[in-house]
């Protein structure tokens, strides 16, 4: 949106047009989505299900540095060559 001039009358109308349709369309999707998602919960509570959101294990990754090359260790060789 910062290309457009606001000095210039085709160009402010052509942003506002655009900021307008944007937030409009992004304002429905999000109002779509929270519907659903606050609907999710009844929904499996109608059919006996129970939503679980804990991970089902945890790992905590280290700090530590295992290697001359300054990555963690829970960074795998494979990862450590493309990001060398």
């Amino acid at each position: 949106m910062e290309g457009f001039d606001d000095e210039k009358e085709g160009e402010k109308k052509i942003k506002d047009q655009l900021r307008a349709q944007t937030i409009d369309r992004a304002t429905k999707v999000t109002a779509v989505a929270l519907e659903v998602v606050t609907g999710l919960s009844n929904i499996l509570q109608e059919f006996g299900l129970k939503l679980d959101l804990k991970p089902a294990s945890r790992r905590l990754l280290s700090q530590e540095i295992d290697n001359e090359e300054g990555f963690p260790t829970w960074v795998s060789a494979t990862d450590r060559k493309l990001l060398a």
